[in-house]
């Protein structure tokens, strides 16, 4: 009985070792390789430059489409959803010929367009709010903070990841 006993826990101590021994690769991977912290690569934090750059890049270029396209019909306060949605290839060239854009993020979901930039920073157009935002003077949000700019937000990664399944054909982009 003794005998039977022991060979039960040598065996539930031998299986335990294998499961442990088989979790090790993927805990390694999942801690960055080394098992250290050390290692990981601290996420840049979006700054004012950056922004400033963005502003003078890709959404200067795409606010020289939006001004075309209001020309037309008398300023961006006439312009409609359905006008910036018809906006949308040629929002994506602008994007695309920025320099900041990071090639291959260009992603389309319904009428919301987001893209990273070459720092990794998410980016997006929406056609509806940028036909609410330019379409009225100031937007007053429940917490009575005014709605300025629709475009850039630095924390819409997981709408990205989440939202964004999607990418654009480079053939539909040009």
């Amino acid at each position: 009985m003794v005998f039977r006993t022991m060979i039960r826990r040598w065996l539930c101590l031998a299986l335990a070792l294998v499961l442990l021994t088989a979790c090790l690769p993927v805990s390694t991977a999942l801690g960055g390789g080394t098992g250290s912290t050390a290692d990981a690569e601290a996420p840049r934090v979006f700054s004012e430059r950056d922004e400033a750059l963005l502003r003078r890049d890709v959404f200067a270029r795409i606010d020289g489409v939006v001004n075309a396209a209001a020309e037309k019909t008398g300023g961006t306060a006439a312009l409609a959803t359905a006008d910036y949605c018809a906006l949308l290839p040629q929002v994506r060239q602008a994007v695309e010929a920025s320099g900041t854009y990071a090639p291959g993020t260009l992603r389309q979901k319904g009428e919301l367009l987001t893209w990273e930039t070459r720092d990794g920073f998410a980016c997006c157009f929406d056609p509806r709010m940028e036909a609410v935002v330019r379409g009225a003077a100031a937007i007053e949000t429940p917490a009575g903070s005014e709605l300025t700019e629709p475009r850039m937000y630095a924390d819409i990664a997981p709408v990205i990841a989440e939202g964004n399944d999607a990418a654009v054909p480079a053939a539909e982009a040009s």
